[in-house]
């Protein structure tokens, strides 16, 4: 009889490995023996075939009674037309997946949560500017002066009075000893009578001359509305020059002039100075600077509208702040605004940021550039509780360098004129970053770009959303190419063209990661996916929602592997052209193995507008999950395709068809995104 040659495999199965329970055992005989006979069941002898199906059947049931029959009940026989089944009598769909959130909605003080509702920010991204002569910074309640406010007589009256105090005024008459009843009429006067611990004391008023200030002596204005330090004749270093330690700068705007705003050199020994209350603007080539060793330490400082310097290169420079040569600078309640090319420029040197606000950088007369802040050669910057918003081409750009933040908000940033591309929130070169509390939001290419083998990135408690696809190129919340990246407790929702794309051997660590609502490209309809992996990425993770996305949910191309636990592929939707540009073809799968590798456990794929799960030239597992509610619930490439991997635990309900090898239904192509610049 046909059931004969039947009994040494059903036997291998009651006595080798731990236990099964005869359901178990009979669905594994049925894929087994199924697929043997799957290619015959449209033949004449199809029939047959099945006829051996359900002895085997029968065998296997009679052998459960006989040495199981302690058990509480035998589950059903797995239904022949699909995959597999559940044998433990648990429902997945009966799961609920719990995606920690990230932590983004306990406000610091003076913060707010945003319209959405998703994270906190210091102020609405529309607020109205502050009037002239004031600013607002994050824990700020409202606009205040920088600086002390303006006294009623020429003189600031909290000065200490004593043979340490110099006073200077405009205008004052010639042989003045420095006294308040006698002031210098050049601060160059006070500078030469002083010694360590001096206070040069500035009346209200204009000051055209450029300072040294020596070692141990403090500059204070009265208030920086009407204290003004400018200097028009042209000088190699700035308007006000630090060569020495101890200094301190107090109350005073430094203003325009032909040369820059404020250079500290540590190159003869220790520079360092120490300022409260000042501005900086319309300086030229840069506003402050701190190099070969030198300290600047700052609160309340505002430095803004600093001016190209005289070339003929198409691309000068009028930075708002450089660190160089193992400068360092801490700046806190600071400002940085509309300075030409960038805010920030750190090479090979340390910058910390707290309470800042960097924000509207004008591009080059070539239209480039307009970075917040740019960090090379090894440069480390830590930034907290601020601001960096409307900027150009990249808010932080770092190659070989090193950036940390928390409690950020970096959002707004545009595409460069010059050829609207760039506009990324983080642009990355063999870079470390650093990120805790941080939302990515409303860039215009992509909240992050990162490429090359030394980049190392860890973003845990944030949001990166609703970038802005520029027309012809592409848009992501997340592009990387090679390197190290771990997301922990990260919301990526209403991007362009793609949520999370990893290439070029990227490996990739997620835990308590969501990835929704990827629209398709704008001009294209193209795209709209919502985590792919491409020649050679390999994603591991868990805890991971990928939900109404577009084109394919979860997709793996060329060599890559993905490797999740816990997660939930929904409501994949077809692509946006499907109605334009690509009829017939918009996709629509919830997870694609394109020669590639894809492992899931315990796990949720429903509702895919085309296919649940597509397998080819590729290698698809599935373990203890379900796939319903798909037209298709999984494609496959060939016939003969081992179907105990896409079974062992899995249940199949409510799809049209549980399982195909469908070829018409065409299959979705990597993303070919050109080299990131």
């Amino acid at each position: 009889m046909a059931f004969f040659p039947m009994m040494p495999i059903v036997m291998a199965l009651l006595l080798a490995g731990p236990p099964l329970s005869p359901g178990v055992m009979a669905r594994r005989l049925a894929i087994r023996w199924g697929s043997r006979c799957a290619a015959k069941v449209r033949s004449p002898r199809g029939g047959a075939c099945l006829d051996r199906l359900a002895l085997v059947a029968l065998v296997v049931g009679v052998a459960g009674v006989v040495l199981a029959c302690s058990a509480p009940a035998c589950p059903a026989s797995p239904d022949a037309t699909a995959p597999g089944s559940r044998s433990d009598g648990g429902d997945p769909s009966s799961r609920s997946l719990r995606v920690a959130p990230p932590a983004l909605t306990e406000c610091l003080p003076g913060w707010q949560l945003e319209a959405g509702g998703a994270y906190c920010e210091p102020w609405a991204s529309d607020v109205e500017p502050c009037p002239e002569g004031q600013v607002r910074t994050p824990g700020d309640q409202g606009c205040r002066l920088v600086g002390s406010p303006c006294p009623d007589g020429p003189f600031p009256t909290d000065v200490p009075r004593g043979t340490s105090t110099l006073f200077v005024m405009p205008g004052a008459a010639a042989g003045g000893d420095g006294s308040q009843a006698a002031p210098f009429a050049r601060i160059a006067d006070a500078v030469t009578r002083s010694s360590a611990g001096t206070i040069i004391v500035l009346a209200k008023g204009r000051y055209d001359e450029s300072v040294d200030l020596p070692r141990g002596v403090t500059l204070r204005g009265a208030c920086t509305a009407e204290t003004v330090l400018t200097n028009s004749s042209a000088r190699r270093n700035g308007t006000i020059t630090v060569y020495a330690p101890e200094t301190r700068i107090e109350n005073l705007r430094i203003v325009g002039g032909l040369s820059a705003g404020l250079w500290v050199n540590g190159e003869d020994g220790s520079a360092d100075v120490t300022l409260s209350g000042v501005v900086v603007e319309e300086a030229f080539l840069f506003g402050i600077a701190a190099a070969y060793g030198a300290v600047v330490n700052g609160d309340d400082v505002v430095v803004r509208r600093t001016r190209e310097r005289p070339s003929t290169r198409a691309d000068s420079y009028g930075l708002g702040v450089i660190v160089s040569d193992n400068g360092r600078v801490s700046l806190g309640r600071a400002v940085l605004e509309r300075n030409y090319t960038g805010a920030l420029a750190i090479r090979n040197g340390e910058l910390v940021l707290r309470r800042a606000v960097i924000r509207e950088q004008v591009v080059s007369s070539a239209g480039r550039f307009g970075y917040g802040l740019a960090i090379q050669s090894r440069a480390r910057v830590a930034a907290s509780e601020s601001v960096i918003e409307r900027n150009v081409s990249a808010a932080v750009e770092v190659s070989e360098g090193r950036f940390e933040g928390r409690a950020l908000v970096v959002r707004n940033t545009a595409h460069r004129p010059s050829d609207s591309q760039l506009g990324y929130g983080f642009n990355l070169d063999d870079a470390e970053l650093h990120l805790n509390q941080v939302a990515i939001d409303l860039n215009g290419t992509a909240a992050l770009i990162g490429r090359g083998p030394g980049l190392d990135v860890t973003i845990e408690d944030a949001w990166l959303g609703r970038t802005r696809y520029a027309f012809g190129y592409f848009g992501a919340g997340m592009v990387v190419d090679d390197g190290m990246v771990r997301l922990s407790r990260v919301r990526v929702t209403d991007n362009s063209g793609h949520g999370l794309l990893f290439r070029a051997g990227a490996q990739v660590s997620l835990a308590d990661v969501e990835v929704r609502a990827t629209g398709s490209e704008l001009d294209t309809g193209e795209f709209g996916r919502g985590i792919e992996a491409i020649d050679g990425a390999r994603i591991v993770g868990e805890r991971v929602r990928i939900e109404a996305n577009r084109d394919v949910g979860l997709a793996a191309f060329a060599g890559s592997m993905v490797a999740l636990s816990d997660v939930e592929v929904l409501d994949t939707a077809e692509r946006g052209c499907v109605s334009t540009l690509c009829p017939g073809y918009g996709a629509g799968v919830g997870v694609l193995a394109n020669a590639a590798t894809v492992q899931l456990e315990r796990f949720v794929i429903a509702r895919s507008a085309l296919v649940g799960a597509q397998v080819v030239d590729g290698e698809l597992t599935l373990r203890d999950g379900e796939v319903r509610d798909n037209p298709i619930g999984v494609n496959l490439d060939r016939a003969d395709y081992d179907v105990s991997r896409i079974s062992e635990e899995v249940r199949y309900t409510g799809n049209e068809r549980n399982l195909a090898t469908d070829s018409s239904i065409g299959t979705p192509a990597p993303s070919s995104l050109p080299d990131l610049p």
